[in-house]
Parts: C-alpha cells; sequence; structure tokens
C-alpha cells in the first residue's frame, strides 16, 4: 500500500484500471447474459469453478481438483453437485447412486452401464465412476433423465439449464464468448493484478496480503482465516493447490523484492522461481507472464518454473495479458500504449501517452484507464486504439470495471460506482476524512480496499458493512 502511495501520487497520480472476473450483486455476467442464464449451471472442461443461477462457486468445496472432464470420448461431471444445485435429493450409499425428487428417480451403479429412470431402464455409453474420490457420470445421460437441456461449445462450455437453446451458436456468439472468458484458467483477474494483486480469489477462498503483516486467506465470508507465510505478498495469483507471487520484505518505509515464489495454498511448501522482484505477474494457463522490475523487461516461464524466456526487448510499465495479446505501456516510447503477440510479435501503438503506470486492464474488447494532467479523468477506448472517451473528469485514484459496473477512487473524495456508459453516479464510501483510499480489489460480494497506514478494509457491492480485514500493523 505505502508503495503504491510513493509511485501513485508522488509520480503524477499513477492510472490505475482493475477489472475482475468475480460476481457483482450476485451477477456473473452482463444484464443480458444473466437474464438468458438465470436458474441455469455453466460449467467448463477442466474447470473447479461453476456459475449456477449466476453465481460463482466452486464445485467441490473441499476438493479442487473436482471438475468436469473428457474420457475415451465421453464428457463426465460430478453428479453431487449437479443434483444438489437443482434441488434433488442424493444418496451415495457403497457403489449405489440415487437421485430423486417426489415425481422422479433416477438410480445408478458404480461399473455399470444401466441406469434406471422412474423404473424404465436405459443403456449408457459409459458406466458412472470414482475420479479424484468423488462420483462422476455422462453427461448427456444425467441431463435427460433430469428432463433438462444442454448447451454445449465445442471450445469445453456446459450450460445446463430448462430452457430449449438457451443460447444461439450462430446469434449469440459474442454471449457465448463472455461467458466461456468467465473460465479462463488464470490465477487472478485482470484488474487485481493490474492493483498489484493485494488480493486475489479463488473458488470460496479469499487470498491477501498487506504490508509487513504477511499472506493470508480466508472463506468467503471471512470465517477460517489462515496465515500462509510471514512475508508480504503481491501479484497474488491462485490456480489449483498453488499460489504464485512475489513475496516482498518491507521495513521503515522500504520495500526488497525476495523474489517470485509458488506456495502450496496451505502453506506447507514455498519454491522460488525468480530472483529479485517480478513485476505485473500474469498467470495464464500453464504459464507465467511477468516483468523483471530491475529492468522492466517482459518475460515467460512454465509454472514450475522451467523454460524462463525473454519475450521482446521493450522497457514496459506495465503488463496485462488478455486473451492471446499482451497489453503495456511502452517506457521506451513516452508511455505510449502498445500491444503484441504473446510471442512477442506483431508489436503495435495502440494510442497516446498516458500518464504514469496506466495500469491496463480491458473487458470486452474495451480498454478501462485513468489519465491525469492536461486530460484529467476517466476513460475507455477500444483494444484497437480507436473511439476513445471520457466517463468521468475527476481526480480518479483507483478503477475497477466488472460486468456493467466501474467501481472508482476519486482522489481525496471517496468510492463511488457508476455504468459503462458514464450514467447514474453513486457514492459508495466518504473517504474525505482519510488520508489516502489506494489499492480497489472486486472479489465474491466484497470490495477491499487499502487505506494508508490503517490496513485492508472490504465492504459490500452496495457500500454497506464497511469492515476491517487486516490491520497495517497485525
Amino acid at each position: 500500500m505505502k508503495r503504491l502511495l510513493k509511485k501513485w501520487y508522488l509520480l503524477s497520480l499513477a492510472t490505475i484500471i482493475i477489472i475482475s472476473a468475480f460476481p457483482i450483486e450476485g451477477f456473473a455476467f452482463n444484464s443480458d447474459v444473466n437474464a438468458k442464464l438465470k436458474g441455469s449451471i455453466c460449467l467448463f472442461i477442466g474447470s473447479p469453478i461453476a456459475y449456477f443461477d449466476n453465481m460463482e462457486t466452486q464445485i467441490d468445496a473441499q476438493n479442487i481438483n473436482v471438475s468436469p472432464l473428457v474420457k475415451n470420448g465421453r464428457t463426465l461431471i460430478p453428479v453431487r453437485f449437479i443434483a444438489e444445485k437443482f434441488g434433488l435429493i442424493i444418496n451415495i450409499s457403497g457403489s449405489t447412486i440415487e437421485i430423486g425428487d417426489s415425481k422422479n428417480l433416477i438410480q445408478m451403479t458404480i461399473g455399470s452401464r444401466i441406469m434406471n429412470v422412474g423404473g424404465k431402464e436405459i443403456t449408457l455409453d459409459v458406466p458412472p465412476q470414482i475420479i479424484n474420490n468423488r462420483t462422476f457420470i455422462p453427461l448427456r445421460a444425467m441431463v435427460e433423465a433430469l428432463n433438462k437441456k444442454l448447451f454445449w461449445d465445442n471450445r469445453g462450455l456446459i450450460i445446463i439449464s430448462d430452457t430449449e437453446n438457451i443460447l444461439d451458436a450462430a446469434l449469440d456468439q459474442i454471449q457465448i464468448d463472455q461467458v466461456i472468458n468467465k473460465f479462463e484458467a488464470r490465477g487472478n483477474s485482470v484488474g487485481n493484478i493490474s492493483g498489484y494483486g493485494n488480493v486475489c480469489q479463488y473458488g470460496d477462498w479469499i487470498y491477501y496480503s498487506e504490508d509487513s503483516t504477511g499472506l493470508y486467506k480466508s472463506r468467503l465470508d471471512g470465517s477460517n482465516t489462515q496465515k500462509i507465510c510471514d512475508e508480504y505478498a503481491e501479484y497474488i495469483n491462485v490456480l489449483g493447490d498453488w499460489i504464485y507471487c512475489t513475496l516482498v520484505n518491507y521495513q521503515d518505509g522500504t520495500y526488497s523484492g525476495l523474489g517470485m515464489y509458488k506456495i502450496k495454498t496451505d502453506g506447507s511448501e514455498k519454491i522460488k522461481l525468480t530472483d529479485g522482484r517480478s513485476e505485473y505477474i500474469n498467470v495464464i494457463g500453464d504459464w507465467i507472464y511477468y516483468i523483471e522490475d530491475a529492468r522492466g523487461i517482459p518475460y515467460k516461464m512454465e509454472i514450475d518454473g522451467t523454460g524462463k524466456k525473454k519475450i521482446a526487448n521493450v522497457y514496459m510499465m506495465c503488463l496485462t495479458v488478455y486473451h492471446d495479446w499482451i497489453y503495456f505501456q511502452n517506457a521506451g516510447d513516452n508511455n505510449k500504449l502498445y500491444k503484441m503477440k504473446l510471442d512477442g510479435s506483431s508489436i503495435q501503438n495502440i494510442s497516446v501517452d498516458f500518464a504514469y503506470r496506466l495500469k491496463i486492464n480491458i473487458q470486452d474488447n474495451w480498454i478501462y484507464c485513468i489519465d491525469d494532467y492536461p486530460n484529467t479523468g476517466l476513460y475507455k477506448l477500444k483494444t484497437d486504439g480507436t473511439n476513445r472517451q471520457k466517463l468521468y473528469e475527476e481526480v480518479i485514484s483507483g478503477l475497477n470495471v466488472i460486468d456493467d459496473t466501474i467501481y472508482f477512487i476519486v482522489f481525496g473524495d471517496g468510492i463511488y460506482k457508476m455504468n459503462l456508459d458514464g450514467s447514474k453516479v453513486i457514492k459508495l464510501y466518504d473517504g474525505k476524512d482519510d488520508y489516502y483510499i489506494s489499492g480497489i480489489y472486486l472479489a465474491g460480494e466484497w470490495i477491499y480496499y487499502d487505506l494508508y497506514q490503517s490496513g485492508l478494509y472490504k465492504m459490500k457491492l452496495d457500500g454497506t458493512d464497511n469492515q476491517l480485514v487486516l490491520s497495517a500493523t497485525n
């Protein structure tokens, strides 16, 4: 937090943009998609995260390895999660599985291809089986037995609902892409990483850090708080059983990078991946993209720490990975906004220069950003650099965009929200009496923010229930 102040406020009010892939006020997608998907279950092959009734949830709270999968050409899904989300009674006793309600009973046996639905026998393509200590059954057979409808996208998206053709593959491609984007295997949201990554949500857990107090995790409701390590962590990413982050030693107002590490989510193992201080860590699938702070050069490596490779010989102020592109400020060209392919090719200038550390973040092919003097305000522009628009004219020190809403900090005033077109501005938190509000993050139903020399706080997305999460002097 103190480092944020040093770089933002002492070096010309740095620009920041923060976007999150987490649900907002109970909604996972924009309003149009939410309306279509209400009451449905959205799954993705290989993802432990699901969306039910437009809320993000972990498929198995006790086992992060449980996710839909393809085995021998057939898609298998975890039966208990599906049954319980649709309000059905499920009983698994030994090898026998029973699912149902007052009108219908489904019976299956592990290893048997015979399924009994309301007294009628149906032959399955593949039998129910135990995977990762959980019971899985064939997707299509389960959907048909429950009298549900199935939407399938070949990229791995599964939607189970009561509606035939809930999305049209020809007409709703943009909306389908938006849903798939939610399942992108990345360690933290674009916006949280852009804001130094002090907060990260993964499944039903929140991971967070505050200056010299260490790295912690707790449940979404704030319960079961656990300390993972003593060092201060930045750019927190979580995938599977591992945390990826930069560990920093903070003492007497001075920060020194200890290196990039991967740490078991229970704190039991810590592996050093790089020396010094790595910034803007983006963990995407099997790769880590980051900047070596001392040189400002972009690198990538595999998540096990092997295969380190320089991406391009460009001096960057920040780095954001969005689909197949890296967006960055080119410090060698007056901090202008650039993009390039993940392999360092196709380097392109897409805008005029911006303020120091723009904090590039992107949603649905729009970049939301902040500029300062003489063009003070909050802006958005297309990812090709066109259609730049000013949305709000004030000194903005923090920004977080999710779905239909922008959350932002007005310097010396407080935290606000507004629509993506700049309309309907609402003040959520009066910060006039606070010395500084710095980082702003979104996770679950909460806004997290830093107060200078005080600590990490959170409040509900409507501005209520403001509370301290972690004191700066803990």
